[in-house]
């Protein structure tokens, strides 16, 4: 389409972008003599920063006479690259620490005895080496997990116990057998308890122990005690028979970071599958963890994502904003990426090719650069092929990581990551549970939901949802 030297920054040039992006609406009414023909509606998708000027650029042109005026035609969307990269800061803000340098099994540990000093405690500055990390790390645990749950010394022994019981006569099958055992794994160490949504405190009664109270802040008070001795807080007897409830703080981080890595993760396999389903079914998951992260901004954005998908968009629409978010150029199963990604991609080469023309940049030299690129590249590609040159393709290939993930199960080994042992503490994790949304509040949880729904309830390119 062109590059346009516009800056999304200033709400003047963001009308402009948007503007040039609406002439690739059908049946605009540049297209048609019927000013008042609706447009058909075209997603429109990004980070977060053009998402919300998009959105800002279309309510300052709400009172236009005609649909087209009103820039109905367009549909912003959040997409999932970025979605990503904010993850990572979700599971930084839970499991990374500068001070645990000593605290073997945490993340920061792992990233000192990997050396991977390229990844800061801002995953952003670095996205593939601190992705790179995660996936080292999260394989280390489920490595050890396996050790723990089959019983194994190390990973060259033979399991002990949970062992596959060959029975002709059953017509045992090794798929459902690795199939139950790690369903019993995930409900052992991943699956948690989390609030319901439609909980509504209609008296002053626990809702744990219905005890009741007169003033609500008491109430609020003992709520807040149960929740704090609900799940990761196992009693224990002593000598004389006095039973105490402790923490084990190293069983709770085992059980976040099985949590936060395993939905990235998933969430990972579902774009490379184009598995668009699934994407925004975890989104609901993200919508959770985002609010007690830290995150707004990308809380309010993936809730309106999940009402486009709901009730905001008709069936058609929704269809297509769930199943179209990945591109694939090679045609193979498991080789989709990010539409943003590839964007990415393309500013790239496009920053590649306008810096060769000696520094001068002119709206001419930008016409020509943006036009050509695609051509100029297959025909480079190409040049070099022919001539044997040899030329890095650019893409993330994936590399054998057996050794560094041997190297964090072998410090693992001996913390019994996966065993609760009463009173164990993390010196840089003092106060970590089990479970990060036992801190939502799902009251307010579902009043900020109403409140933003009637916001998106009443942006007008959302009407008609007839197409």
């Amino acid at each position: 389409m062109g590059i346009l030297g516009k800056n999304e920054q200033y709400v003047d040039d963001m009308i402009d972008i948007v503007k040039h992006l609406y002439q690739y609406v059908p049946f605009h009414e540049d297209q048609l003599p019927d000013k008042e023909t609706q447009p058909v509606k075209v997603l429109s998708g990004g980070d977060y920063l053009t998402f919300e000027r998009h959105k800002e650029a279309q309510s300052s042109k709400v009172d236009g006479r005609t649909p087209s005026k009103r820039l109905e035609g367009l549909i912003p969307k959040i997409e999932d690259f970025h979605v990503q990269a904010e993850w990572q800061k979700v599971i930084w803000k839970h499991l990374y620490s500068t001070s645990s340098s000593r605290d073997i099994g945490t993340l920061y540990a792992a990233r000192n005895a990997l050396k991977a000093h390229n990844v800061s405690s801002t995953p952003s500055k670095d996205f593939y080496a601190s992705a790179e990390l995660l996936n080292k790390f999260t394989d280390a645990y489920l490595v050890s997990g396996a050790l723990h749950h089959f019983g194994l010394k190390d990973v060259n022994s033979s399991p002990t116990r949970n062992k596959f019981e060959d029975n002709p006569d059953s017509k045992s099958d090794v798929k459902q057998y690795i199939l139950s055992e790690a369903r019993t794994f995930v409900d052992n160490y991943v699956m948690t308890k989390v609030p319901e949504l439609t909980q509504e405190q209609q008296s002053l009664k626990c809702k744990y122990c219905e005890q009741e109270f007169v003033q609500p802040v008491s109430l609020k008070q003992h709520e807040q005690f149960h929740i704090q001795f609900a799940e990761d807080i196992q009693p224990y007897s002593t000598s004389t028979g006095t039973v105490h409830f402790t923490q084990d703080k190293v069983f709770n981080y085992t059980h976040t970071t099985l949590m936060l890595c395993l939905l990235r993760r998933n969430h990972d396999n579902a774009i490379h599958m184009g598995d668009g389903a699934r994407i925004v079914r975890l989104y609901k998951y993200f919508l959770l963890f985002y609010k007690v992260s830290g995150c707004p901004k990308y809380a309010y954005a993936t809730l309106e994502l999940l009402c486009q998908t709901m009730c905001l968009l008709s069936e058609r629409k929704a269809y297509q904003l769930t199943w179209n978010r990945s591109v694939n150029y090679q045609g193979q199963i498991d080789t989709n990426h990010p539409m943003d990604l590839d964007i990415e991609h393309d500013n790239k080469s496009f920053k590649n090719d306008v810096t060769s023309h000696r520094g001068v940049i002119t709206q001419r030299i930008i016409d020509r650069v943006s036009r050509s690129l695609d051509t100029t590249d297959r025909i480079v590609r190409n040049y070099n092929a022919i001539s044997k040159v040899h030329h890095p393709s650019g893409k993330h290939t994936s590399k054998n990581t057996e050794g560094d993930v041997l190297i964090l199960v072998k410090q693992f080994e001996d913390l019994k990551l996966y065993d609760f042992i009463a009173g164990r503490q993390h010196s840089a994790f003092p106060n970590i549970n089990g479970n990060p949304l036992k801190n939502l509040k799902m009251t307010d949880f579902k009043q900020w939901i109403k409140k933003c729904c009637m916001k998106f309830s009443k942006k007008h390119y959302y009407y008609p949802k007839n197409q």
